[in-house]
């Protein structure tokens, strides 16, 4: 005790400190996100109930390309959504290109088209109505086309 009495400031400032920092600590703490949780949080819980295997994508780009307007499909999964680049051929006007998004539906069972929204991004080298994009949540049942004009 005679310890305190005697060093009575610097106990006052280390304690000032140590409480500013507790204090800086729990308002970070406040603020920032935690790391450690999922960027989805609960929305993907049951995302296992509704696989989508390599061979349902494989017939989707197959189904896309057997149409002679596709040349190329790139698949990726961003947690609840489905998202499709599709290169279109040559001379293929947006008309064409609009009937050709559908069919990735036909490929895929209710299962997998009830619980994914699915984007899809259509692009051509030599066609100034490209590029535009397509979109379908899950609780549709047909593609909303973007309109850029």
């Amino acid at each position: 005790m005679n310890y305190i009495k005697k060093h009575k400031k610097e106990t006052i400032t280390i304690a000032i400190v140590v409480f500013v920092l507790i204090l800086l600590l729990a308002v970070v703490h406040a603020i920032l996100p935690d790391k450690s949780k999922s960027s989805w949080g609960n929305r993907l819980n049951d995302i296992k109930e509704h696989p989508i295997s390599d061979t349902v994508i494989a017939d989707v780009k197959k189904v896309l390309t057997d149409t002679k307007k596709v040349d190329s499909v790139t698949y990726r999964l961003n947690g609840r959504t489905m998202n499709f680049i599709i290169s279109m051929s040559k001379d293929v006007s947006r008309a064409d290109a609009e009937k050709v998004v559908p069919k990735i539906l036909d490929k895929l069972d209710s299962n997998i088209s009830g619980y994914y929204d699915i984007e899809v991004y259509i692009t051509s080298s030599s066609n100034d109505e490209y590029p535009f994009m397509a979109h379908k949540h899950r609780n549709n049942s047909e593609f909303k086309f973007t309109y850029v004009g």
